[in-house]
């Protein structure tokens, strides 16, 4: 098994580019696990955490963008979502203990296609859209068409997964999220819902 770190995008997508089996790594707190267990030994791991340029919330024009590598806390934390954006936040918040929030992505959580993902549901309620980049250049999906199934993305060949973007919605709309765990404690989400609701619609996820 090969190694790779990198620390830039340009670098990622040149390597990627050359590799056939791979995994990528970011906070890797399903990864690790995947391995131990012997579920996944891919022949080459891609190191991402080191790409700092992929950590940020931020407002661009008529979008909330969001980095791939950008871990729970930040989001839970973020001043930048604001009201309509609570149930990102709280989905975000929620998810395991302080520690893993500090390692796990929101790329990762996405990528993984967990039915247990809570910030996918979140994203779904607030129509967010992914950003993948590749040698070939950057390509928009909506997040619906992105998770096909269980466990299944549409990611291509040397692709990764760079930004979340979600549209910027009016202020007095407001999203709220909500789990009914299996037991009590830092389990997996037995049912994960987003409502996103404002004076003209309302809409509502759930896994």
């Amino acid at each position: 098994m090969e190694y790779y770190k990198v620390r830039s995008i340009d670098e990622a997508v040149e390597l990627l580019s050359e590799l056939d089996d791979y995994h990528i790594l970011a906070g890797g707190t399903d990864l690790v696990v995947d391995m131990r267990k012997g579920k996944k030994m891919p022949r080459n791991i891609v190191d991402l955490k080191g790409i700092k340029e992929l950590s940020f919330i931020r407002k661009e024009d008529n979008f909330i963008e969001i980095g791939a590598l950008t871990c729970m806390n930040d989001i839970a934390d973020s001043d930048v979502l604001t009201s309509p954006y609570y149930g990102l936040k709280k989905a975000a918040d929620i998810m395991g203990c302080y520690e893993i929030r500090n390692r796990a992505t929101i790329g990762g959580n996405i990528v993984n296609a967990r039915p247990s993902a809570d910030t996918v549901v979140a994203l779904y309620a607030l129509e967010a859209e992914v950003v993948l980049i590749s040698k070939e250049g950057r390509r928009q999906v909506k997040i619906e068409d992105f998770i096909r199934g269980v466990g299944k993305v549409s990611l291509r060949k040397g692709e990764f997964l760079e930004r979340i973007l979600i549209p910027v919605c009016d202020e007095k709309s407001k999203s709220v999220f909500y789990r009914v765990q299996r037991t009590k404690g830092m389990d997996l989400a037995g049912i994960n819902a987003c409502i996103f609701y404002n004076n003209k619609e309302m809409r509502l996820n759930y896994s």
